[in-house]
């Protein structure tokens, strides 16, 4: 094959669906690595002597922990959603087979 060939071959394939996804997913990408970067991170707060703060998982003996702080008050009715969706997935699968879904 040609040096000519390879170069129409190559031209063909940039200009095609995989190659514009090629290229949008490089653009894309591009696009967010430059919004990271030009974040001004601030720099770690002094209590914490210079370096990364521990963030708590579980409340601890002082602190508050971040599942407290997002579920707080609502810890019961974030598991009572869970279920209900839970036996709404469960339902949803026993219709389709009931109904005889996937075969052709």
């Amino acid at each position: 094959m040609s040096p000519s060939d390879r170069w129409t071959r190559f031209a063909r394939w940039v200009s095609g669906p995989r190659g514009l996804m090629v290229f949008a997913v490089s653009l894309l990408f591009a696009v967010m690595t430059a919004s990271f970067v030009n974040i001004p991170w601030p720099s770690p707060p002094p209590d914490c002597g210079g370096a990364l703060c521990e963030i708590q998982v579980v409340e601890g003996p002082t602190e508050q922990s971040i599942s407290k702080t997002l579920f707080g008050p609502y810890a019961i009715l974030v598991i009572l959603i869970a279920l209900v969706l839970a036996v709404c997935m469960i339902g949803g699968v026993y219709l389709a087979k009931a109904e005889g879904g996937g075969r052709p």
